[in-house]
């Protein structure tokens, strides 16, 4: 805990107002650019928030600027910088923030996707505290810049221009789960603790420092407001605290205030509360400035919070469905990310290989999907190439579709035009840093695997029209296929496990008629099933793997695994059979959304048609099992 304190003169007040400004889950998208699609996107970039918290700051006398987590990387420009000699390169997110004069700024679990040296590299740049109190080192000569917590002593000024000395405390907490799933870079070299029970301790010592207004950056989601120390989001629980005054979350990408947290218990989703304590979530990528106005009364006792409004900005606004901007780039922010901007269309825009069929992810949460295929093919052909040739088992391959709408907008998929294949459309397809992994796994286990992918899946029911088919809270890139497998899904059975991964129907069975080389399971079957290193290592929270035993762990990214694949004259995988399908419910239909540029029913195991738009920009489709 450190601080930094200026000797001023200070006078009573009974009042003061204090604006804090925050962001959240950047993840290294400084220019309005989609890398993946090579072209502007009005909805994305911190050159557009700067904008934001320019007009924001000039609105009052007192502000405070904070970034919650996951800024560094996710972007193309931004990972590009992790993987050259970053040593000798400014990297491109610090300057800029640094630029903007952030207060502070709490580390997120995607902050480790290159490890500690990388990240220490990045963090060496930095003008501003960067805080992490749940993550901490093992040894002196492990590289880590974080502190736990900060007490930042501002003068600030009431509206007759009196100043008064406050302290603020600023603490930082993120998902213990980053010990699982970037394991390979942080295991023996670091610890995670709880979120909750690591920000109890860590707040009363602010408190017993002096500090008047506790801020948790709390890079997590909500939770369920349980204080189990393996909670992933946990804001809920924060919030009730002794001593927090103010809860920022993150992680999750998603809006508060916002209609997405409307119902939730002790959740103010219209005011941007948390248990009483004011709360904000600012979506992700700098689509939104969250902007929470607090004012602080003194009745002698020291200073406290007597009532707050909190609000989102938003840098660009939906009209007739098509984003349309709110604010201009800040030319200061334009001018640093210039060179790395100029420097990402030249590599995106190499060949590197072709394929000769149109692939998409629009429908790929609801029937077979080119873009899964092709990158299971090439997991499989890269792993049998590193295996030993006398495994004796089978080799199957695991995929899953990360571009599906989402938090991301409904311009957020993937789509490939038969033809060549260019950098940029490797990111589109696979955009995270994650590696080739083999695991060896049991036939039964392989059951329960498809199982919590079937978990996506709401339950249907028949007679009832227009069902809502997808479970909003079942991230895309947990719907693992497995490819060399063939399988029906029947959701109008229960789930038997829920969006987190937890068994909630022990008798629930949705997979069934799972073939392989045309012949059921047996129960003694034991496959090599290739996967990435986040599934590998824990990442989703699926049950089945949890026991499953490591067969091969490669260095090797699957972002150069397909570069490799496609390079070597390969493409989308053809077929006669899907690897997948819906089991047949007369009777039984359901919708779902897609973006508006998808096309029609993608496959003949699935009945879908368009039904409709949404204002949001989202096509709606009906589909009959």
């Amino acid at each position: 805990m450190t601080s930094d304190s200026r000797n001023c003169p200070v006078k009573a007040a009974s009042s003061l107002a204090l604006r804090l400004l925050a962001t959240s889950d950047l993840h290294g998208h400084l220019m309005a650019y989609d890398y993946a699609a090579d072209r502007t996107q009005p909805g994305v970039g911190l050159v557009r928030t700067a904008s934001l918290i320019g007009q924001a700051r000039g609105e009052v006398s007192n502000s405070l600027l904070v970034d919650n987590g996951d800024f560094l990387f996710g972007t193309m420009m931004a990972d590009a910088w992790a993987n050259a000699a970053v040593s000798q390169r400014e990297n491109p997110v610090i300057a800029a923030m640094n630029a903007l004069c952030f207060d502070a700024v709490g580390l997120g679990n995607h902050e480790f996707n290159f490890g500690l040296e990388t990240l220490d590299v990045a963090l060496a740049q930095a003008q501003f505290p960067v805080l992490c109190a749940n993550v901490l080192p093992l040894g002196r000569d492990v590289p880590f810049r974080a502190k736990p917590s900060f007490l930042l002593r501002r003068q600030l000024v009431d509206d007759d221009g009196g100043r008064h000395s406050l302290s603020l405390g600023l603490v930082s907490v993120m998902p213990p789960q980053v010990m699982q799933w970037d394991a390979s870079y942080l295991a023996g070299r670091v610890e995670a603790r709880g979120i909750v029970d690591t920000a109890r301790l860590e707040v009363k010592a602010l408190r017993a420092a002096g500090a008047d207004i506790v801020v948790v950056m709390n890079h997590s989601g909500l939770g369920d407001g349980s204080a189990d120390p393996s909670a992933e989001n946990a804001g809920l629980a924060l919030a009730r605290l002794p001593g927090v005054d103010v809860v920022l979350c993150g992680h999750k990408h998603r809006c508060l205030p916002g209609a997405f947290y409307e119902g939730r218990a002790d959740v103010d989703a219209q005011a941007g509360a948390l248990a009483g304590a004011p709360a904000a979530m600012p979506g992700c990528w700098g689509s939104h400035l969250a902007v929470i106005d607090l004012t602080l009364a003194n009745e002698g006792a020291g200073w406290r919070i007597s009532r707050h409004r909190a609000e989102l900005r938003a840098i660009a606004l939906r009209d007739k469905g098509v984003p349309k901007a709110r604010v201009r780039d800040d030319p200061a922010i334009a001018r640093i990310a210039a060179p790395a901007h100029a420097a990402t269309l030249r590599q995106i825009r190499r060949r590197v290989g072709r394929i000769d069929t149109p692939i998409s992810t629009h429908f790929s949460q609801v029937a077979p999907c080119g873009v899964t295929a092709l990158v299971a093919a090439a997991q499989a052909w890269r792993a049998a190439q590193l295996l030993p040739d006398n495994t004796g088992q089978p080799l199957l391959s695991a995929a899953a579709p990360f571009r599906c709408g989402g938090a991301g907008g409904p311009e957020d998929y993937t789509v490939l035009q038969a033809g060549p294949v260019l950098a940029k459309d490797i990111g589109a397809i696979y955009p995270f840093p994650n590696r080739l992994q083999v695991l060896r796994v049991p036939s039964r286990q392989v059951l329960e695997w498809l199982e919590h992918s079937a978990a996506q899946f709401r339950q249907l029911c028949t007679g009832e029209p227009d069902q809502p088919l997808v479970d909003d809270a079942f991230p895309s890139y947990n719907f693992d296929i497995i490819h060399g497998l063939h399988y029906e899904i029947d959701p109008t059975q229960p789930p038997r496990f829920d969006a987190q991964g937890g068994l909630c129907n022990a008798t629930g069975r949705r997979v069934r008629n799972v073939r392989w080389n045309g012949a059921p399971l047996a129960e003694d079957d034991t496959f090599l099933v290739a996967t990435n290193s986040y599934r590998a290592q824990g990442g989703g929270n699926v049950a089945a793997l949890r026991s499953a035993e490591s067969v091969l762990d490669t260095d090797e990214t699957l972002t150069d695994v397909l570069e490799a694949y496609l390079k070597a004259g390969h493409g989308v995988p053809a077929g006669d059979q899907p690897v997948w399908r819906f089991a047949q419910r007369a009777g039984v239909a359901a919708l779902f959304r897609s973006g508006s540029s998808a096309g029609e029913s993608p496959a003949p195991c699935a009945r879908i048609e368009r039904v409709g738009h949404d204002s949001g920009g989202y096509s709606w489709f009906r589909l009959e099992l």
